[in-house]
């Protein structure tokens, strides 16, 4: 992640970070040009997943099909199904 001064636009380092709490911290950073020398503190926060963690989704689609009645589980696992293959001559 890239920090930028919000003054000058430059460059910025982060010098540490204070944990708010588990979603969120405080970051710590002082602009790099020597003109602006601008120290300032942002917020970093979880927001939202893009995409859940695998297993949510595997856990999820598991109990979604467990919880179908049993000929509609059926046909999804067999659309699903590894299809026998012949052997080769």
């Amino acid at each position: 992640m890239r920090v930028t001064c919000p003054h000058c636009g430059a460059r910025a380092i982060v010098t540490h970070r204070k944990p708010i709490n588990v979603r969120a911290s405080e970051i710590y950073a002082v602009c790099t040009s020597e003109e602006c020398a601008a120290r300032f503190v942002l917020r970093l926060s979880y927001q939202y997943d893009v995409t859940p963690p695998v297993s949510l989704l595997t856990d999820s689609l598991y109990e979604r099909i467990a919880n179908l009645p049993p000929a509609d589980r059926a046909r999804i696992i067999a659309a699903f199904a590894p299809k026998a293959q012949l052997p080769l001559l």
